[in-house]
């Protein structure tokens, strides 16, 4: 299987269940032979999303916080709109630089765009933010905030 290593470190999987279940056990096994773990539940439900959501929504719900949670040094960044702007808003510590990145669509065929390099942190006591002029005037896109070394 290609990049099971990285799988088996970066990307937690729960697979809730209720139709398909042959099909979806051959691929829960395929990742456990490649000792990637996976959080695996059949709930009985047939092809209803409102059933899986009522037995297994509160479950996977946790399970996301807590992979959200478990990510080391990651940056919890806030987007908001003001007009046709989008604001980025994280906390940081003085002397940090960060690069902030764009793209439409969230592919791997499609590569990122830098807005900005070397974006220093705010005062101490406050977050701090990039305001992407104009951002509202296309329908979608992705942004990613990285720590500079």
């Amino acid at each position: 299987m290609q990049n099971a290593a990285s799988l088996r470190i970066h990307v937690p999987f729960r697979d809730s269940q209720g139709a398909l279940t042959n099909e979806n056990r051959a691929w829960r096994n395929a990742m456990l032979g490649q000792s990637v773990p996976i959080e695996y539940v059949e709930t009985g439900c047939g092809h209803a999303l409102g059933c899986l959501t009522d037995t297994q929504g509160t479950n996977s719900w946790a399970f996301i916080a807590n992979a959200f949670a478990s990510t080391a040094n990651s940056l919890r960044v806030k987007l908001s709109a003001q007009g046709n702007d989008v604001l980025l808003d994280w906390p940081s510590i003085p002397g940090q630089k960060f690069t902030v990145e764009h793209r439409s669509v969230l592919s791997a065929n499609t590569t990122w765009s830098v807005l900005k390099t070397n974006h220093s942190a705010a005062s101490p006591g406050t977050n701090t933010i990039f305001t992407h002029t104009n951002a509202l005037s296309s329908s979608e896109g992705f942004y990613r905030v990285g720590k500079q070394p």
